[in-house]
């Protein structure tokens, strides 16, 4: 049998490949006599019956399975057979580009006892990442020496993002926030009188989570 069924704390169980075995460390077959009652159910059934996939308890909320099993089949699709870490690789996961910092180290906490192969050092590196971003302030002279096609930084709402020859879509545009502009620089004024609505304010925060964080007046 190739698939196992994870059950989280608050009862949702979730089929997967049993290879997430080999990656997490701390899962366990749920109580053995239930185990034991349920195969002599399964071999009083008759032979062309469906076996049933064992079942692992797997100590967190549905609301991190997903993430979690987006890591393991990660894992495992980088993980070399001659056992070389993924870390030796110098590969990293991408965490599906969250930069929730809230939601990442609720997810840092509550995974710390899974012994998930490598996880730990992986979600540690990517918010120490985030982290950085956050604390970093650019000046505007730092600004305007990235205005070439080639090398292109944007600044909004005194939010700085790397835009170089880069899809431009603005669900995308979190993507490549790197950091606030100095809180001693204002940006020019520009030529155009119109100001941005509360609707784009709005839709701005909800996809560019930096903005959350600032007023937006600027």
């Amino acid at each position: 049998m190739d698939d196992i069924v994870l059950q989280t704390l608050d009862g949702e169980e979730v089929e997967c490949c049993n290879r997430v075995l080999d990656v997490i460390g701390s899962l366990q077959p749920l109580d053995i006599a239930n185990n034991n009652a349920a195969a002599d159910q399964v071999d009083a059934q008759d032979d062309d019956s469906e076996a049933t996939s064992p079942t692992y308890r797997i100590n967190i909320t549905v609301d991190y399975i997903d993430s979690i099993l987006d890591y393991v089949d990660w894992y495992l699709e980088h993980r070399l057979d001659d056992g070389t870490s993924v870390e030796e690789k110098e590969v990293s996961f991408s965490f599906g580009g969250n930069n929730d910092l809230e939601h990442l180290r609720s997810l840092l906490e509550c995974t710390k006892d899974l012994d998930i192969k490598e996880y730990q050092s992986q979600l540690q590196s990517y918010i120490a990442q985030l982290e950085s971003k956050y604390n970093r302030r650019i000046s505007l002279n730092e600004v305007l020496q990235h205005q070439s096609e080639d090398d292109l930084w944007l600044v909004i709402n005194r939010c700085v993002y790397d835009v170089t020859k880069t899809d431009m879509a603005f669900k995308k545009l979190h993507q490549y926030f790197i950091g606030y502009l100095s809180d001693a620089d204002t940006c020019p004024a520009s030529d155009h009188e119109e100001k941005p609505t509360e609707e784009f304010w709005l839709r701005l925060k909800k996809l560019c989570p930096e903005h959350q964080h600032i007023e937006s007046n600027e």
